[in-house]
């Protein structure tokens, strides 16, 4: 429900500032400063594009939590990328995707803020591929594996309450019958996930 709100609060926000975009823009332009209004009409396009990109999914808890990812990834200077094609309804539970996607993505924020030097990027495609639904998070890393399915590896100060992301990952998987799989390359960590859906 926050993650919602939050989404609402954004376009409200959108809308309300359309108006002063547009004077300023005009304002420039009236006054000779083409490459300024420019450089302004770019970055509001790609603010736009994001939450676009987020209103063309059909699926409103998904919506709400990568708005709510998004806004955490801009405070953090990391880059998010989405390209997600869903139909308007799936075979699962919204509860279980929030658990998945909200602990997939926490993870892959707190690794790019393990970055002290380096391009910061977390890319999320989600798609159906027959009777499965395909998740597939790259992020950008300077380390291994921060957590270890099942053994509770982390590399957060707080070992106690930190190291459950792919355990419950891991748990959501397992519910749909689903697979697993981690790829490590250099600099990058990758989390491919297949759930039955049908």
């Amino acid at each position: 429900m926050n993650n919602i709100q939050e989404l609402i609060h954004t376009l409200r926000a959108q809308r309300h500032d359309f108006n002063n975009h547009i004077s300023c823009i005009y304002g420039l332009l009236k006054t000779g400063e083409i490459n300024v209004a420019k450089e302004y009409s770019e970055k509001l396009a790609n603010q736009t594009s994001e939450i676009n990109t987020i209103l063309n999914i059909d699926i409103p808890i998904i919506a709400a939590l990568l708005n709510f990812k998004l806004s955490i990834a801009k405070e953090r200077k990391i880059e998010l990328y989405i390209e997600i094609n869903l139909p308007k309804s799936i075979k699962i539970d919204p509860v279980n995707i929030s658990i998945l996607l909200g602990n997939a993505l926490d993870n892959a924020i707190e690794a790019c803020e393990n970055i002290a030097n380096g391009n910061k990027f977390i890319r999320i495609k989600m798609y159906i591929e027959k009777v499965h639904l395909i998740i597939k998070i790259t992020n950008s890393t300077n380390k291994a594996t921060q957590e270890g399915t099942g053994e509770h590896k982390t590399t957060h100060p707080d070992k106690e309450n930190h190291g459950f992301g792919l355990e419950n990952i891991n748990y959501i998987v397992n519910k749909y019958d689903g697979l697993i799989q981690i790829e490590e390359e250099e600099n990058l960590f990758i989390l491919n996930i297949a759930l039955l859906i049908k």
